[in-house]
């Protein structure tokens, strides 16, 4: 090999070395820890991106909690666009049951009977509700984020966070794409799993709408 051939080789491995170190430097995206000044951003900006996944979310309210499951989609401007969501009390029975299509939201309450069309102020409060890029955001930026360590969620490895919000202390469980797994909002809140990151939702008219 002459001279200029090993220059030349020197040189690539040279900018090869470099641009490894400059990835080690800054990382790349959720394999690097969530903290204060990020968190927020990220795990909100994964939810949008998905831009679906299904929820099951259970209020803690000692002999009167609910459990709500559904699926939410997010538009290509960030928005709820898709939602569908039961909410069943302490003893199973369906209490509520809600889907927002093409703009439209129906509501159907007890389990049984026709679903009314909600007007305006009733959709914007049920979006308001389940958007939980939105209710991410809400919360501001944690006073403190402290590193609980690794922990599994249904098979995926995250990590766990003990995030302080000042008037709320939360746990998070975030895999290494920001996508928040599970969520616990405390003793007088609840507990929340998200999943099916991704996948196809399907989401229909109901039968039996109220004429208005």
């Amino acid at each position: 090999m002459d001279a200029t051939r090993r220059g030349r080789r020197r040189a690539r491995t040279t900018a090869l070395v470099a641009a490894s170190s400059l990835l080690v430097l800054t990382g790349c995206g959720g394999d690097e820890a969530l903290t204060e000044d990020d968190a927020v951003e990220r795990v909100a900006t994964a939810m949008r991106e998905a831009p679906t996944f299904s929820f099951e979310w259970t209020s803690d309210i000692p002999d009167a909690g609910t459990t709500t499951d559904g699926v939410v989609r997010y538009d290509d401007e960030g928005e709820v666009d898709l939602l569908s969501l039961t909410t069943r009390d302490h003893d199973g029975s369906v209490t509520l049951e809600v889907r927002l299509i093409d703009g439209t939201m129906y509501e159907r309450t007890g389990g049984a009977g026709e679903y009314a069309v909600l007007d305006d102020e009733a959709r914007a409060n049920h979006i308001e509700g389940w958007d939980w890029a939105g209710a991410t955001e809400a919360w501001g930026d944690p006073e403190s984020m402290e590193e609980v360590g690794e922990a599994d969620v249904e098979g995926t490895t995250t990590v766990e966070y003990e995030v302080d919000l000042g008037d709320q202390v939360h746990r998070w469980w975030v895999d290494d794409e920001d996508r928040l797994l599970r969520i616990d909002t405390g003793p007088d809140g609840g507990d929340g799993i998200l999943r099916d990151w991704g996948e196809p939702v399907d989401v229909q008219v109901p039968d039996g709408v109220e004429s208005s």
